[in-house]
């Protein structure tokens, strides 16, 4: 197993690290293929190179009912809970490895937010949200 240091000490954006791993994945378009299936239409993922200030990179859109999620008016739709997103773990087509792996993950998150929170986990939710662009 390898470990990955990701230093969040002044924040991350979601896009922004999606895309920085997507850099490190020998298969980067296999993957986006793999995570559409899996998301069924829920939501749509896409990248493409980019560049800005001379520097290249990925850039990731993620589109929700065919908005891009990450602009700036936000309207929230619905709540899912920490069952929710173990059901649709378990729903996605992965290796038990990595099924086990994602669920452990989004357990220590949702231990983590049960205990800032001061609520049970049962109780934490994710907020899905759709973000249009102000005209």
């Amino acid at each position: 197993m390898k470990t990955l240091y990701i230093d969040c000490a002044m924040g991350c954006a979601r896009d922004m690290l999606t895309a920085a791993l997507l850099e490190l994945h020998p298969d980067r378009d296999g993957f986006i293929d793999r995570m559409n299936t899996a998301l069924k239409g829920k939501a749509v993922l896409s990248a493409k190179p980019d560049s800005k200030c001379g520097i290249m990179g990925t850039h990731v859109t993620v589109l929700i009912g065919g908005d891009e999620e990450d602009k700036t008016e936000c309207h929230y739709l619905k709540h899912t809970s920490v069952a929710e997103i173990m059901d649709f773990i378990d729903d996605v087509p992965l290796s038990d490895e990595v099924r086990t792996n994602a669920k452990a993950v989004y357990s220590l998150i949702a231990e983590a937010e049960s205990t800032v929170h001061g609520k049970p986990i049962e109780n934490i939710h994710r907020r899905a949200r759709i973000c249009m662009q102000q005209i």
